[in-house]
């Protein structure tokens, strides 16, 4: 708008100011109205384009990833679509996932997952006290999961257990 708006507008409101100050704001706005749309809408399609070429590029993630990988594999500019913490978490709690790492009384850990489409495309597991078998199973599992709300976007979650 600023660049479209910059040649023509600017000449138009300084004109139209000063010869009807109390009305002249009104009409101001609707010649402008009238003009922004028709500027709006030929750019729109010009950058629509554009855009609508890099969301059909799907990103590559890596197999076994990190989060910060999974982040840096997604391109610059690709919409987000931030799903809340508590929807993205509630998988995570469900204890049965990780039933096969047979994690003892006294394992915990501390989880980081980026979620792609429904997807963990990126994991990082810190346990305490360190196991590098748990950490590997419980990798595992996470990336076994399917979120029910899926998106086209990244969206990261913190789980702790």
């Amino acid at each position: 708008m600023v660049a479209c708006g910059g040649a023509a507008p600017p000449p138009e409101e300084p004109q139209q100011a000063p010869s009807d100050p109390s009305l002249s704001a009104d009409e101001v706005e609707q010649p402008e109205l009238g003009n922004q749309p028709s500027t709006a809408s030929e750019e729109k399609p010009k950058d629509g384009e554009g855009k609508a070429a890099e969301p059909a590029k799907e990103p590559e993630f890596k197999e076994g990833a990190s989060v910060q990988d999974a982040m840096s594999s997604i391109p610059q500019g690709t919409a987000r679509i931030n799903l809340d913490q508590e929807t993205l978490g509630q998988p995570l709690t469900n204890t049965s996932v990780y039933e096969p790492c047979k994690l003892g009384p006294a394992q915990h850990f501390k989880l980081k997952v980026a979620i792609w489409d429904g997807k963990a495309v990126g994991v990082d597991v810190e346990t305490q006290p360190p196991n590098k078998r748990a950490a590997e199973c419980i990798d595992k599992a996470i990336r076994g999961i399917t979120w029910k709300d899926k998106v086209k976007s990244l969206n990261t979650v913190d789980y702790s257990y």
